[in-house]
């Protein structure tokens, strides 16, 4: 699967064919549903180093699509570079980046400045048409991608 594939997979429900096939294809058993009176769940795979997060779909910020009152929604995909507990992502990044690169190496792989960063949590967020993405880092080398549905609205 390309991550491509992961980024338009972003905005589907639980019990679409394409994200059952997502969560067996990262040998998660577990059904995520979120608890009562809560909006998110994750779904985990610690070694593939990969984490899902499912939002009610009242919750949503920013829609790509309408959904079904109640909707369970793919939200974020969280790949990990291998920091406890996780093993190292081994799939393709997105973007051409890779874990170990410097934050001026993703930066400039990317082409542009960060739309936000948050220099206490060395995290900062990349936003596109589709996806946004947020990188984390660890003494100024990448140790986590996140690929999420956008947080600010497409222009009109």
């Amino acid at each position: 699967m390309t991550t491509r594939d992961l980024v338009s997979l972003l905005g589907l429900t639980l019990g679409d064919d394409r994200v059952e096939a997502l969560l067996t294809d990262f040998s998660i058993t577990r059904r995520p549903r979120p608890p009562r009176g809560d909006v998110t769940t994750d779904a985990t795979n610690r070694q593939l180093g990969v984490d899902l997060t499912f939002r009610n779909e009242a919750s949503l910020k920013v829609r790509l699509r309408e959904y079904e009152e109640g909707a369970c929604v793919l939200s974020a995909l969280h790949l990990h570079g291998g920091d406890r507990p996780y093993k190292p992502f081994t799939g393709a990044l997105p973007h051409g980046l890779s874990f170990g690169m410097t934050a001026e190496a993703v930066e400039a792989a990317l082409g542009k400045k960060p739309d936000w960063q948050n220099d206490t949590a060395q995290s900062v967020r990349w936003d596109f048409p589709d996806h946004c993405l947020f990188a984390s880092y660890r003494d100024n080398v990448l140790r986590r991608l996140t690929l999420q549905l956008p947080v600010v609205p497409r222009a009109a």
